[in-house]
């Protein structure tokens, strides 16, 4: 693509480089450095009046500090004559507060999307964290989510056979179970509560079979129920994947490891789209499962990556 340039920070060159060469475009990495204040400089080294720039960012680890510098950004393409900027979030900070839970609370959800939509031209992110919201463009018109449902699906397909799914919420239910469906494998749904930002607890809700069959788990969810109902032994535990959207303090899928060992599972595989692995969560969780994830979020555990599928979307825009 002649005139389009694709810029990122360091953090995300690796991933920004490989959507610059599928779509044959320029990349160029933004300088940023702090005042001694900590205020931030931001300077984007691309020639005047580019006429297309694809901005990747993933705003995790360090949200309010990178967000800040993607305003700048914007700031900085607008005076260099931009005529179409693009903001591809491979990870969307701020989702979690989707409704006003107790008076005076903010909906950061729809403030945090809402600016950066109307700082440019078009928005891209990557499985956002929605829950309440159906859908981005419920907040902006110029905001549209990109699924990676299909990326885990192929990689599972090829590195894993007859395992059983485990989706430990809410979120994960909107892909752990079609996947076990249309690769032949059972599957164990879950009901998450939720006591503050590191304490949660999981219990099995509903199960199914390899043959398409279904069982309750019993009201109550207790694991002693699940045992008596023969989970460990028609779905024979012995190999499951966890499959989540987001492993932050890891909290979640470290009760999930857990259920698994206790109904006998020997081989454990996390999979999550953002690997954020919030104060080392990562360590606690490879005492006891292979984690992978895609690289929305670069770090080591990075197996799966998702350049071919921003690339298509950038190329479907343009």
């Amino acid at each position: 693509m002649s005139n389009f340039y694709v810029i990122s920070f360091k953090e995300m060159r690796s991933l920004a480089k490989k959507v610059a060469n599928e779509l044959g475009a320029a990349y160029s990495e933004i300088e940023m450095r702090k005042f001694p204040d900590n205020e931030l400089y931001v300077r984007v080294r691309i020639p005047l009046r580019t006429s297309r720039v694809a901005f990747i960012e993933s705003f995790a680890r360090k949200p309010n500090e990178k967000l800040i510098s993607a305003f700048l950004v914007s700031s900085a393409l607008e005076n260099l004559g931009v005529k179409s900027k693009i903001l591809v979030a491979s990870y969307m900070p701020y989702m979690r507060q989707d409704k006003v839970f107790h008076r005076g609370e903010s909906v950061s959800a729809r403030k945090i999307v809402g600016l950066l939509a109307r700082s440019f031209d078009r928005l891209y992110a990557i499985d956002p964290h929605l829950h309440r919201i159906p859908s981005l463009q419920h907040i902006s018109k110029n905001a549209f989510e990109i699924s990676a449902n299909e990326l885990v699906e192929d990689y599972i397909k090829r590195k894993f056979k007859s395992y059983v799914i485990l989706a430990p919420d809410e979120e994960s239910q909107q892909w752990g179970p079609r996947i076990a469906s249309k690769l032949g494998m059972g599957y164990v749904l879950f009901k998450k509560t939720r006591f503050s930002d590191r304490k949660v607890k999981i219990v099995p809700k509903s199960f199914v079979l390899h043959s398409g069959s279904s069982e309750s788990a019993g009201r109550s969810g207790e694991l002693a129920r699940a045992r008596s109902r023969g989970l460990k032994e028609k779905l024979k535990l012995e190999r499951v994947l966890v499959i989540d959207d987001i492993i932050s303090t890891g909290k979640t899928m470290l009760e999930t490891i857990q259920f698994a060992k206790k109904l006998g599972a020997r081989e454990i595989v996390c999979i999550g789209i953002h690997g954020i692995f919030a104060e080392q969560a990562d360590k606690r969780i490879v005492k006891s499962a292979q984690l992978i994830t895609t690289n929305t979020i670069p770090s080591s555990y990075s197996k799966i990556d998702v350049s071919r599928l921003i690339s298509t979307s950038l190329r479907k825009y343009f």
